[in-house]
C-alpha cells in the first residue's frame, strides 16, 4: 500500500512543478506508517493482502495449488475480484510465485502487522484519538482469521524447507532470528489453531458472498489441525477431531466430504522398482508395471473396479522391458495405461520411437476389434501447433517433430478421438507438461501431450475432458475423462 501512495505522491510532485530539484530521496519518508491502519477498512485490505501472497490471480500464467487455501476455506479458494472492496489491494501482486519461501513470509508479514495494528489501533480508538475507528467484535476477527492464515503459511514452510523461525511480532527486527527444529513449529501451529477455532465463524456465518467467499472458517481450520496432528503422527488426537467432523457434519451439513475419486487412475513414469512402495489404498486395486532399469520409466493403475483381466506390456519383447504399458479388461472397454519412448536430445532415439508408434497402435487395434478402448497417458507428442506455446522454435525437437506428430494423426485417424480435442476444439494456452527450466511453468510455455484417447464409437458417451492446471508436485498436471462407458 505504502508503494501505491509514494507513487501517487511523486505523481503530484510532477504534475505540480515538473522535473525540478524538489524530487527528493526524502519525499519516500514524508508519508508515515502511522497514516494507515487506523480503520476497519484499511486492516481488512491488510488481511486481504495476506491471502493474496498466497492465491494467484486466476489469469496469471501460473499457479501453486498448494499455496491456495482450499484446505481452510469455506467453500473455495478466494481469488482476485472475490473480496469485494477489499480485494484492489492483493492484485497488485500480479503474476506467479516466484519464490516460494518469499511469498510465504510475506504473508506471514502482513498477518503480524495486522494483528499488531488491529490492536494498536482499537486501543487508539478507545482513547478516541482522531482517525481511528476500530471495534472491538471487528479487531476480534482479524486477529483470530490473521492467526489462522499465518499458520497455513508456517505449515507449508515446514513441508517445503523443515523447520524455519517463528516471528509473531511485527516489530521485530532482528538481524538474525533463529531457526527452530519442525517440531516446534508443529507445535507452534497446533497451539495457535487451538486458540483461534473458538472464536472463527462457521461457514454459514461467513457466507457474504461478495466479502467473504473463500476466507477461513470454524470447520476449516478444525480440518487443518487434523492434519497437522497427521503430520505430527497423533493418531488419536487426528481420529477424533476427524471424528468430530464428520459427527458435526452430518447435523448441520456445513460442509461436505471428499468423496468424489476418480473410479480409475493412472501414473506414468513411476520410476520405482518392485517392492519400493507398499501403498495402503482402500476400496482400490492397484497395478504396478515396472521397467527392468532401475529408476526408469514404469506405470500403475488404480481402479475402483476389479478388472475381467490384466496384461502388462503389448506383447512385443523389444517395448516391454521399459514398464510402459499396463492394460485392464472390463465389460465394456478396455483401459490402457502408457507411457510412450521419448525421441530424447536431438531424436537420438526417434527410429525406435517411430517403431514403437506402428506397434502400439497395432496393438491398441486389435483390443479394438474386441471391445473399444480408452487410453489414458503420457503420449510425448504436442500434436498441432495449438498443442505448445512456441511450435516453431520446437519443430524438430523431441514431441514435435513432423514424425512424431504425423504418427498422432495416424492414431486418430484410425478411429480415435483426441477427448480434450473433441470438446475444445480451438483452446489455447492449455498444456500439461512444464519443462522445469527457464521458469517455464511461470510462463505457461508448455507442451499437451497427456492424452485420453477413446474409441471413435464412444464418442456419444463422452461426458467431459479436462487439464487440470492448477495441481502442482510434479513437471505434469493431471488430465481427466469423465464417460459413462
Amino acid at each position: 500500500m505504502k508503494n501505491i501512495i509514494y507513487t501517487i505522491l511523486v505523481l503530484n510532485v510532477l504534475f505540480c512543478t515538473g522535473c525540478s530539484d524538489q524530487l527528493e530521496e526524502t519525499i519516500y519518508g514524508k508519508f508515515p506508517e502511522e497514516e494507515y491502519w487506523k480503520t476497519e477498512s484499511e486492516l481488512l485490505t491488510g488481511l486481504a493482502s495476506a491471502y493474496g501472497r498466497l492465491v494467484i490471480p486466476w489469469d496469471a500464467p501460473f499457479s501453486l495449488e498448494v499455496f491456495k487455501i482450499e484446505e481452510c476455506a469455506s467453500d473455495y479458494a478466494v481469488g482476485a475480484g472475490e473480496w469485494g472492496d477489499y480485494t484492489g489491494w492483493s492484485s497488485i501482486f500480479p503474476g506467479a510465485i516466484n519464490n516460494v519461501y518469499d511469498y510465504l513470509w510475506s504473508s506471514i508479514s502482513y498477518c503480524n502487522k495486522v494483528i499488531d495494528k488491529s490492536e494498536e489501533g482499537f486501543q487508539k480508538t478507545q482513547a478516541g484519538e482522531p482517525g481511528y475507528s476500530i471495534s472491538k467484535e471487528v479487531k476480534e476477527q482479524i486477529i483470530v482469521e490473521s492467526r489462522a492464515v499465518r499458520v497455513f503459511c508456517y505449515f507449508n514452510l515446514c513441508t517445503w524447507f523443515g523447520g524455519v523461525p517463528i516471528v509473531t511480532s511485527s516489530t521485530d527486527h532482528r538481524p538474525i532470528i533463529p531457526k527452530q527444529t519442525q517440531d516446534s513449529v508443529y507445535r507452534f501451529m497446533e497451539n495457535e489453531l487451538k486458540e483461534v477455532i473458538p472464536f472463527l465463524p462457521t461457514k454459514s456465518e461467513r457466507m457474504n458472498m461478495t466479502k467473504d467467499y473463500g476466507r477461513v472458517t470454524k470447520g476449516g481450520a478444525e480440518a487443518f489441525l487434523a492434519r497437522i496432528y497427521l503430520e505430527q503422527k497423533k493418531w488419536q488426537e487426528c481420529a477424533d477431531l476427524t471424528t468430530k467432523l464428520y459427527e458435526d457434519n452430518q447435523r448441520t451439513r456445513e460442509y461436505g466430504l471428499e468423496g468424489n475419486y476418480a473410479d480409475i487412475f493412472s501414473l506414468q513414469e513411476t520410476k520405482l522398482q518392485e517392492g519400493q512402495i507398499a501403498l495402503d489404498l482402500p476400496g482400490y486395486h492397484q497395478f504396478w508395471n515396472y521397467a527392468e532399469k532401475k529408476g526408469y520409466s514404469g506405470t500403475a493403475i488404480f481402479t475402483k473396479h476389479e478388472p475381467l483381466s490384466v496384461s502388462y506390456g503389448i506383447g512385443i519383447p523389444e517395448h516391454d522391458h521399459e514398464g510402459r504399458v499396463i492394460t485392464l479388461e472390463y465389460d465394456a472397454f478396455y483401459l490402457v495405461t502408457c507411457y510412450t519412448p521419448n525421441s530424447q536430445n536431438e531424436l537420438a532415439r526417434l527410429p525406435y520411437r517411430m517403431q514403437w508408434e506402428e506397434d502400439f497402435l497395432a496393438f491398441l487395434k486389435r483390443l479394438d476389434e474386441v471391445k473399444p478402448v480408452i487410453v489414458c497417458g503420457d503420449l510425448n507428442v504436442a500434436h498441432e501447433e495449438i498443442d505448445l506455446k512456441n511450435p516453431k522454435t520446437n519443430r524438430k525437437n523431441a514431441g514435435f517433430s513432423d514424425e512424431e506428430r504425423a504418427k498422432m494423426t495416424t492414431l486418430l485417424n484410425s478411429g480415435f478421438t483426441d477427448t480434450f480435442r473433441y470438446f475444445y476444439p480451438d483452446k489455447e494456452g492449455i498444456y500439461s507438461w512444464w519443462s522445469y527450466r527457464f521458469k517455464a511453468r511461470e510462463k505457461n510455455a508448455g507442451w499437451r501431450i497427456d492424452y485420453f484417447i477413446t474409441s471413435r464409437c464412444l464418442d456419444a458417451k463422452l461426458q467431459s475432458a479436462g487439464i487440470h492446471t492448477e495441481v502442482c508436485g510434479s513437471d505434469h498436471c493431471p488430465v481427466e475423462l469423465i464417460a459413462d462407458a
